[in-house]
């Protein structure tokens, strides 16, 4: 399908609004569009090769996810935490990993070391064609939505999802480096070990001790960033 100036949609017919809203939102969350910054309509209308109506319902949608502020005569901005914003997500957080480790523990042991081996190893395979930030996203997104999918409990996935997309949003502006990433990757090779030692305490401990460092990771990305922003 192609727009009235001859360029191909990047869209469908279909669900434009929501295919809309995945892209913007991908691209908040792996920082490509970074706090505070001004969503432009007519750029992203250009840029998806859809009319302005699907942008605009999107940005409404990732409101009400509390990713993107509309104020009133300025227009919508990605949001810019605070460190409580950052404190009150993680305890969510913490309190919901836990959770759901338990129940996949519980419901699905086998099943969930299965998917995690299969993650491990294919993150491994991967890793020296290249790394960078969306890469240790991807691979921490898929191990702990596998734990969320085997806890089996579709609510609980809900509020796991809402919460993961704030972390997700505090953590865009970190400057995780290669290196950097290794003690999220040995954290989760540790949890991998003690499920498949049926040593729940340990993989519990070990998942607090992960989101810890991720939410270390995040206020020091806010503290560069305002510390940045100050000196502009």
């Amino acid at each position: 399908m192609y727009t009235s100036s001859g360029k191909k949609n990047l869209l469908t017919v279909n669900s434009l609004t929501n295919q809309t809203y995945d892209l913007i939102k991908e691209d908040i969350l792996t920082g490509r569009i970074c706090w505070n910054e001004r969503l432009d309509i007519p750029q992203l209308s250009e840029r998806f090769g859809v009319s302005r109506s699907p942008i605009i319902k999107a940005i409404e949608k990732l409101e009400h996810e509390n990713l993107v502020v509309i104020i009133p005569n300025k227009g919508s901005f990605v949001v810019c935490p605070t460190e409580k914003d950052i404190n009150e997500a993680y305890e969510i957080r913490v309190m919901v990993e836990e959770t759901n480790c338990e129940l996949a523990f519980q419901k699905n042991r086998e099943k969930l070391i299965k998917e995690l081996d299969d993650i491990e190893q294919e993150k491994k395979r991967n890793r020296e064609k290249g790394w960078n930030y969306d890469y240790m996203l991807y691979y921490d997104r898929l191990f702990h939505n596998a734990i969320a999918s085997c806890a089996d409990n579709q609510q609980l996935y809900k509020i796991y999802t809402s919460v993961r997309c704030q972390t997700d949003l505090f953590m865009s502006k970190s400057s995780i480096t290669r290196n950097e990433s290794i003690p999220i990757e040995y954290s989760h090779d540790t949890i991998l070990e003690n499920l498949k030692k049926e040593d729940l305490s340990s993989v519990l401990r070990l998942m607090r001790v992960h989101l810890r460092q991720n939410f270390n990771d995040s206020i020091l990305a806010l503290n560069k960033y305002l510390a940045k922003t100050k000196d502009m």
